[in-house]
């Protein structure tokens, strides 16, 4: 359970980043990797 709680964390961390403009190919790719764990823990 925290395990999970930890990874929505990162991913709200991730789209801040996104939403202040800091996008660049690493963290791009970062989402698609975290939104597909995210997939998979639903």
């Amino acid at each position: 359970q925290e395990e999970k709680e930890e990874e929505l964390l990162r991913i709200k961390d991730v789209r801040f980043n996104l939403e202040t403009g800091e996008e660049d190919a690493a963290s791009n790719d970062k989402i698609n990797e975290q939104r597909s764990r995210l997939t998979n823990l639903i």
